[in-house]
């Protein structure tokens, strides 16, 4: 948080939003992230890792505390950190499952099931998950985030 404080500072009061959140997007969302593919979030976790990224729009764009960010977030096309480490986690196993390495292979192969239940929380198949780029996951963890802000 203090690297987001700081960009707040520096860009001072009459900042541009959009360029704040890019800069949010650039510096931050990286820090808040690293290493979320191996992380286990329970409910509390999950929520917690959202509230900070929640609180970010809310600062940036001056709302309060009880406003839905999702429009905000939908706007500035950045996704609910927990679509993002849901996706982030789909992907680094898929990596996994087609690596040359055959201890990587046999675990990625031994977390499939985890990694289809995170999937199934957000509609996606296992043909998805296992044939499609990463470009169409995006896509499809947008078409369901366009549900909710709907």
């Amino acid at each position: 948080m203090a690297v987001f404080y700081n960009i707040i500072n520096v860009l001072g009061s009459k900042r541009d939003e959009m360029l704040t959140v890019h800069l949010v997007k650039t510096y931050c969302l990286p820090s808040l992230l690293y290493g979320c593919e191996t992380w286990y979030l329970n409910t509390s976790d999950a929520r917690s890792v959202d509230v900070a990224w929640n609180n970010a729009f809310r600062k940036i764009f001056n709302g309060f505390w009880r406003d839905s960010v999702k429009p905000i977030q939908f706007y500035c096309q950045c996704l609910p950190v927990t679509m993002l480490i849901a996706l982030r986690k789909i992907q680094f196993w898929r990596k996994m499952y087609y690596h040359d390495s055959i201890v990587l292979n046999i675990l990625a192969n031994e977390c499939y099931h985890s990694v289809m239940a995170v999937a199934a929380r957000y509609n996606i198949t296992a043909y998805h998950v296992m044939h499609l780029n990463n470009f169409a996951l995006k896509n499809l963890f947008w078409s369901h985030f366009t549900t909710l802000v709907k």
